[in-house]
């Protein structure tokens, strides 16, 4: 019984492992047929690939080239399938029916006990095929055909083969049988040429019928795939038109209702973007070149007064030195802006984070600003306790340029006030004056480089118009929001938010900090 047991489990084993083996071949089989029949797509591509480096074609070309040889290589497999198929077919009839007429020869063979020549002779007429008769040794006994010799082949076989004989395709089938006490191989020979040449004749038609069908699909493909690339060409010869000259112009999406709308319009939102970049850095070299010209017109008219009149007139000597001297420290200042804002612009200003206490950072410029000026009445209000994480000297910068640009605006001996406030996780710094105002349709644009609220640009109270887009810009690399209040001749008030606070902090975690929040 264990030997019994023993015996099972290893046969149980031997048949895991047979179907295991059987089941990855399969596995194998399967990816190599799908291999081979993605193969023809792969080189197709692969040829296209290299013809394109060669030369340049049209992406019209491209796409009816690709569908044409898609669809002619289902044509070539169908064709070969459905001629398979019918060659098979065929063959398949005529051995059934070869088979049935060996039966009825061995029946008619049987019921006679002998061999009735004139009986086989109708059998062959009738079914149209060559009966042989071969004695014990293989000699000929009798044939119907004496031009055909016997086929000494396969002949105790009872399986039908596909023999060639001279250059012919012949059927041939065999059975050995016993007449009285002889044996005898008779043997069926039936000429199956016709059908080859019927499925030579289908393979033409087939060549044929697939050339003009793929003419015509190559001809539609291209008229197809120029249809539906005329809308990209169209956007070609659109963008092609536009320049530096007009780049007000877009493309035209009117008509457009699919993914070629998307890529248009977002081709257009491009657009704007690079129109207003544009008109922005024309506008700032304008500026730039107004603002650097006024100096240096000054100065060279103090240059020429010098020349004609300073050597012997010390007063006037004086007046030109101290402008000549202003108008360079104002040209300093104003290099210094444009400096600082195009490194911005590279991301090229390092900061360091540290931790920064507002109450000692509002407290100090407090300081600072009633000692620089003292015309204002400077109110320092500061409610609560505030830590974050900045730089603090760009903090103190960001609210310096806000004071300046109050006192710049506030009549003299009027109030400026100093602010800030805790509400919840977050701080805000405040900068509030009783100057002129703002006009609200400027508020929005008092961010942007060289602007002045007043349209003249006048230079009557000094600045360039850089201050407040050096302030935003460290607003935004702290991550904090900025809020503008304003009503002509009643005053502005200016507010940052700053979104984090810290009450503690270890030091050295706090230098590890990266504040790039772009």
């Amino acid at each position: 019984m264990k030997t019994s047991k023993k015996t099972e489990r290893k046969k149980s084993r031997f048949l895991v492992l047979i179907s295991t083996v059987f089941k990855r071949i399969a596995i194998a089989v399967g990816l190599l047929i799908k291999y081979i029949a993605l193969l023809p797509v792969r080189l197709l591509m692969l040829l296209l690939n290299k013809l394109g480096n060669l030369f340049r074609f049209s992406l019209t070309f491209k796409i009816s080239l690709i569908y044409t040889m898609l669809v002619l290589v289902v044509l070539i497999v169908f064709n070969a399938s459905l001629i398979s198929f019918f060659k098979y077919f065929m063959v398949d009839t005529e051995t059934s029916a070869l088979v049935q007429t060996r039966i009825r020869v061995l029946n008619i063979v049987h019921e006679d006990e002998l061999i009735d020549a004139d009986h086989l002779s109708v059998v062959a007429s009738e079914d149209n095929v060559i009966i042989n008769v071969l004695d014990e040794n293989t000699e000929n006994v009798y044939s119907t055909d004496s031009l055909l010799k016997p086929v000494k082949y396969n002949l105790t076989s009872n399986i039908p083969v596909l023999l060639k004989i001279n250059e012919e395709r012949y059927l041939v089938a065999s059975a050995k049988t016993k007449v009285g006490d002889t044996y005898y191989y008779i043997q069926l020979i039936k000429d199956v040429g016709s059908l080859y040449e019927n499925v030579y004749s289908l393979i033409v038609i087939g060549v044929i019928l697939t050339i003009i069908f793929i003419l015509a699909i190559a001809a539609i493909g291209s008229r197809i795939s120029k249809n539906l690339l005329d809308p990209i060409t169209t956007m070609t010869g659109q963008v092609k038109a536009i320049s530096i000259k007009n780049l007000d112009r877009r493309l035209d999406v009117t008509d457009a209702k699919d993914e070629l709308k998307d890529l248009a319009m977002q081709f257009n939102s491009m657009l704007d973007h690079i129109e207003d970049a544009y008109g922005k850095q024309n506008q700032f070299v304008s500026d730039a070149s107004h603002e650097l010209r006024t100096p240096i017109s000054v100065i060279n008219g103090y240059v020429g007064m010098l020349d004609r009149w300073g050597k012997r007139d010390e007063a006037i000597l004086d007046e030109s030195i101290q402008a000549i001297k202003g108008e360079t420290i104002q040209m300093k200042e104003l290099i210094e802006k444009l400096l600082f804002l195009a490194r911005s612009d590279r991301n090229k200003i390092e900061m360091e984070i540290e931790r920064v206490d507002l109450n000692e950072l509002m407290e100090e410029i407090c300081r600072e600003t009633r000692m620089i000026d003292s015309k204002h009445d400077i109110v320092c209000d500061v409610e609560g306790e505030s830590m974050i994480y900045g730089n603090n000297k760009l903090i103190k910068q960001m609210i310096r340029i806000f004071i300046e640009n109050a006192i710049k605006f506030t009549e003299e001996s009027k109030q400026i006030t100093l602010m800030m406030r805790v509400v919840g996780d977050r701080t805000m710094l405040a900068v509030k004056d009783a100057g002129i105002g703002i006009p609200k349709e400027d508020i929005a644009k008092i961010f942007d480089r060289f602007y002045r609220a007043d349209k003249s640009r006048t230079k009557s109270s000094g600045g360039s118009g850089l201050g407040l887009s050096i302030a935003k810009w460290i607003i935004d690399q702290h991550g904090a929001e900025v809020k503008v209040f304003s009503e002509l001749n009643v005053g502005t008030k200016v507010e940052i938010w700053f979104n984090e606070r810290v009450s503690l902090v270890d030091e050295e975690e706090v230098n590890s900090l990266d504040l790039d929040r772009e």
